[in-house]
């Protein structure tokens, strides 16, 4: 229904996050979109100073710190947002990289549900798997990224959401242009845009699930996450 949905939104100020947020504040079909953020979205998911009467904005120098503290800002939300996303090297090294991956994904998921959110998206990665094995030496494991985003994954599933959906994507264009490597995916057009993956996780959040669907419902591979962004700008 128009304004019938309010969102809360995790790792809101990165890529796919940013994404989410504008086209959540341009949506009519929400009323209420709460960010939880190490900072202001101001030149970042809305333009100008004042942010949009329907946006707040909880900020969090340290999430894990101060995110208990904010639990009766939870309520009353419909649709939890994950979209965490870091890099080892951006991260600081393995610990620190699982650190924002699972277990702030794990205290997010318990805090939405908590709150009486009912869906819940997650952004994760195509090949996610928290059964893969990695060598003790996993600061290095090529494999350590794949389990992590599987762990990432079940920490949303273990929550207990009545509805679950798992975004996989596979290389991603952030529309940024502070990584070389995407510099050259950018020039020749390759990887999934972050804002088309936004637009397919709002089309499924803005959808009533499909009737006896298995939950949790994982959307795998660009050119999947695709069609359904194409289905919402179709509407």
């Amino acid at each position: 229904p128009p304004g019938g949905h309010r969102a809360i939104v995790v790792g809101a100020t990165g890529a796919t996050g940013q994404q989410v947020v504008r086209a959540l504040l341009a949506s009519k079909q929400w009323s209420q979109v709460t960010t939880v953020t190490r900072r202001g979205g101001a030149g970042i998911y809305y333009d100008g100073e004042m942010p949009p009467t329907k946006l707040t904005e909880l900020i969090l120098p340290n999430f894990l710190q101060g995110v208990e503290a904010t639990a009766p800002n939870w309520k009353g939300h419909d649709v939890f947002f994950n979209c965490l996303g870091t890099t080892r090297a951006a991260a600081g090294g393995p610990e620190q990289f699982k650190e924002v991956e699972v277990r702030m994904t794990e205290v997010a998921a318990r805090l939405a549900k908590e709150a009486g959110v009912t869906h819940a998206l997650v952004v994760s990665a195509q090949g996610a798997n928290h059964n893969c094995w990695v060598d003790p030496w996993e600061a290095v494991h090529p494999l350590l990224y794949t389990r992590t985003m599987g762990q990432k994954e079940q920490a949303v599933i273990d929550a207990g959401f009545s509805r679950v959906t798992i975004f996989r994507p596979g290389m991603l264009n952030r529309l940024q242009k502070d990584r070389a490597l995407e510099k050259i995916w950018q020039a020749c057009g390759l990887g999934l845009r972050v804002d088309i993956l936004a637009t397919a996780m709002l089309y499924d959040a803005e959808s009533a699930p499909g009737e006896g669907a298995v939950q949790p419902v994982i959307f795998g591979g660009n050119s999947l996450i695709s069609e359904i962004a194409a289905s919402r700008s179709a509407e």
